[in-house]
């Protein structure tokens, strides 16, 4: 399903951001000859992994119906945006950069990168590192706890390998929700020192 920039959820915005489409799972029951439900199939993937699949069927076929019927319900994510149009979202969003929708709008975007992204995008890292046999990258701290040096796997520079520009329209426009806000944090602070003088 296609969607204008405007008619997009937070959480869509920042899957597109991402390049980090939702993956879909779709189940269908089948019956055997006697009536008896089977063992149900089950597809996960993007929707255009599994817009492909359906094509690999005739157009009447059932598998290509049931699918493209299902499909019909979820985004696409075919969408490319540049600056102009990352702005233009955020100035929409929250309603012309007014200071608490910024502040909703940033904790949507980093709930969603550090809950959901983060997390799956590293297991994706961690499984690519092990499956070609790459040196883990680590990196240490001190526990404030224990005083103790600890090692870690450094994500950061793993995730920075595998998807080098992944991030950077995320980042884009974090750092322009960042700048309105705080803009708006200096405007009220001159006003408040011109009232007081």
């Amino acid at each position: 399903m296609k969607k204008q920039l405007f008619d997009l959820t937070i959480e869509e915005f920042t899957r597109v951001l991402l390049d980090y489409p939702e993956k879909i799972e779709l189940q269908f029951n089948g019956y055997d000859e006697n009536g008896k439900t089977e063992e149900p199939d089950t597809l996960i993937g993007t929707y255009e992994e599994l817009n492909n699949f359906a094509k690999s069927y005739n157009p009447n076929h059932v598998c290509r119906i049931l699918i493209q019927s299902t499909l019909s319900h979820h985004f696409d994510y075919e969408i490319q945006l540049n600056r102009l149009d990352i702005y233009n979202y955020l100035e929409h969003i929250t309603s012309n950069f007014h200071d608490e929708r910024i502040q909703i709008v940033l904790s949507e975007m980093d709930y969603f990168y550090t809950m959901v992204y983060l997390e799956d995008i590293e297991k994706e890292v961690w499984e690519k590192y092990q499956k070609n046999g790459w040196e883990i990258p680590i990196i240490t701290y001190t526990s404030k706890i224990t005083g103790q040096e600890e090692a870690y796997p450094d994500f950061i520079a793993m995730i920075g390998k595998i998807f080098p520009y992944r991030e950077t329209m995320y980042h884009i426009a974090i750092s322009m929700l960042k700048r309105k806000m705080q803009k708006q944090e200096d405007n009220v602070s001159y006003s408040s020192n011109i009232y007081l003088n």
